[in-house]
């Protein structure tokens, strides 16, 4: 099969899982029975659920970081370009904007105190994101991501001419250790981060400076 061939059977396949996904078993039946046919049949329906899968976990952490927020007392706006998800009730009823995301971060009036947290569905609207935020005055940009993404973002903001300073000071991956894994837990991470640079506080145990007293009173 030719890389073209594949190409277009590829976003055939795609296609048809993004259509019938419930039902992909019985759509997959009824594919050309050609053994490279239904390989990239199965492999589009893998990168689709890959992708559906990555999605609902960033939406899941997005919303519960969106709560998280206002249990702070946060004023809290999300963007979201696609309608369907933009219910303000999905994110304990923040105010909901619908519209390209880029375009829009790059174009909010940010406050002194104003943090903006970037957690999308896909590395290229990520970057999109990220370099769009490096351009405004928001003093706190975090990204919600891995090591990994942290370094193809950085190479990505010095190539669009962002200063090295700025670059440095995105928040990325965004939040602190604490160890978490579900999406409550990781909003914890990301709001403790927040709020230690809130309050400049340097985010450490509270015991590390009670123990640090107490040996320097034993000292005298």
């Amino acid at each position: 099969m030719k890389a073209a061939e594949v190409e277009t059977s590829y976003a055939w396949c795609t296609e048809v899982a993004r259509s019938q996904a419930k039902n992909f078993y019985y759509s997959f039946l009824l594919l050309d029975s050609a053994r490279r046919r239904a390989m990239c049949a199965m492999y589009a329906f893998m990168r689709y659920c890959d992708d559906l899968s990555d999605s609902d976990q960033i939406g899941d952490r997005a919303a519960a970081i969106a709560r998280q927020a206002q249990l702070l007392d946060f004023d809290v706006t999300i963007v979201e370009d696609r309608p369907e998800f933009a219910s303000p009730e999905r994110f304990g009823g923040a105010t909901v904007i619908v519209g390209d995301i880029p375009a829009t971060v790059g174009s909010l009036e940010y406050g002194w105190n104003s943090f903006l947290v970037i957690a999308t569905r896909g590395h290229k609207l990520d970057a999109d994101c990220v370099v769009a935020a490096a351009r405004t005055p928001v003093r706190y940009v975090g990204l919600l991501g891995s090591r990994r993404k942290t370094v193809l973002m950085a190479d990505r903001l010095r190539e669009e001419g962002i200063p090295e300073e700025r670059v440095r000071a995105i928040h990325a991956p965004v939040g602190l250790d604490l160890g978490g894994r579900t999406p409550a837990e990781i909003a914890l991470s990301v709001l403790a981060e927040i709020t230690a640079e809130r309050y400049q506080a340097s985010g450490r145990p509270l015991g590390d400076g009670a123990e640090a007293t107490s040996r320097s009173a034993r000292r005298r």
